[in-house]
């Protein structure tokens, strides 16, 4: 990259970005058609779709600008990669605000109730065992404690 012969190292770039970047649309054009035929043999990641799209949306951009950068920084215009860099950022700032406020893609519920457990995994007779368990099975911790430990005495005892 740091050749003096700046119309090779310009044709290798052009070269490497053209298969690069259309390999990467070919294959985001893939996802964006088979991922609906996914989603109707496991309907429970429909929410997964905008994601997706939101996905190959900064793919696009980043693959648009590959190869530039390492021709740059060998050119000493490192002010010219942050520049770049700054507004790329901006630019994803910006579009995610359009998407939030205008498009209004908000995030679904974080954790759903069904979620809200322990999973357990035990080995019985060279079987593996799964269970579930609540998040406070363990009912009143006092009362459970000294139900198991017979010769526990409390921390404060009377005189």
């Amino acid at each position: 990259m740091n050749s003096e012969n700046s119309t090779e190292v310009e044709r290798i770039i052009k070269s490497i970005r053209i298969n690069y970047v259309s390999l990467s649309h070919g294959l985001i054009y893939i996802a964006l058609v088979l991922f609906p035929l996914l989603l109707h043999f496991i309907p429970k990641y429909q929410e997964t779709l905008t994601a997706l799209n939101l996905i190959a949306l900064a793919l696009t951009l980043y693959t648009n600008s590959f190869g530039y950068n390492s021709y740059l920084m060998a050119r000493n215009q490192e002010r010219t990669i942050a520049l770049i860099s700054v507004l790329a950022l901006l630019l994803n700032i910006l579009t995610g605000l359009l998407l939030v406020h205008f498009f209004r893609i908000d995030y679904p519920e974080i954790d759903p109730p069904e979620w809200s457990k322990f999973i357990t995994i035990k080995l019985e007779n060279g079987e593996l065992k799964t269970g579930e368990l609540p998040l406070k099975y363990w009912g009143d911790m006092k009362t459970n404690y000294e139900a198991h430990n017979r010769d526990y005495d409390g921390v404060y005892t009377s005189k």
